[in-house]
């Protein structure tokens, strides 16, 4: 029995590598079976086909990010370390998992995109009680935004854009891998200061 749990997991991290660290969205059945150096027939005993592997994966790659978001939405710290907290999560992920934020955000521009269950239920309560605390840090005058959705869609989108543009900057500064990084590793400061009045 543990052989074959080693196995399953040994297959869906190989998928996850594929998917979303290396961007080979497109993956065939084949190419993750001689990646996790498994036979075809082995994968498919486990997940039928390779549209049930990448959703599998996708989720427990998004269930990863939303697991760290909502430890930070019920920590008690204060409200700063906690939207700090949050940008390290957030970029923790986005930096293990470069591609799946591309995969997710197409996927979530289709008509009939499962909202509800990959954002809206998992995180639905956690987020009503931060935008409280947002509320009340927007009444305070500690926040540059007016709006709490504002302020959430602030953080989200300088977060998420530089790694989904990350190839066209690389090319268009004439950057190394290495150097982008650096970048954006350093970034954490000046958003804070976009967001923060003191």
């Amino acid at each position: 029995m543990e052989k074959t749990t080693a196995t399953e997991q040994h297959i869906k991290e190989t998928a996850k590598k594929l998917f979303f660290v290396d961007g080979h969205l497109n993956a065939t059945t084949q190419e993750i079976a001689d990646a996790a150096n498994v036979n075809r027939t082995l994968l498919n005993y486990y997940f039928r086909s390779r549209d049930a592997l990448f959703e599998k994966v996708f989720q427990e790659a998004i269930q990863e990010k939303f697991d760290g978001m909502k430890m930070a939405f019920e920590s008690l710290m204060p409200f700063r370390q906690k939207v700090e907290r949050i940008i390290d999560i957030v970029s923790d992920y986005l930096n293990k998992y470069p591609y799946a934020e591309i995969f997710f955000i197409s996927e979530l521009n289709k008509k009939d995109a499962r909202v509800d269950w990959c954002i809206k239920r998992p995180l639905q309560p956690y987020l009503k009680d931060f935008i409280k605390e947002i509320q009340v840090e927007i009444q305070k005058k500690n926040v540059r935004c007016k709006e709490p959705r504002i302020f959430l869609l602030t953080i989200f989108s300088l977060l998420s854009y530089p790694v989904i543009v990350k190839n066209l900057y690389i090319n268009l500064y004439e950057l190394s891998h290495k150097d982008f990084t650096e970048i954006a590793k350093n970034r954490k400061n000046y958003i804070l200061s976009l967001l923060f009045n003191n």
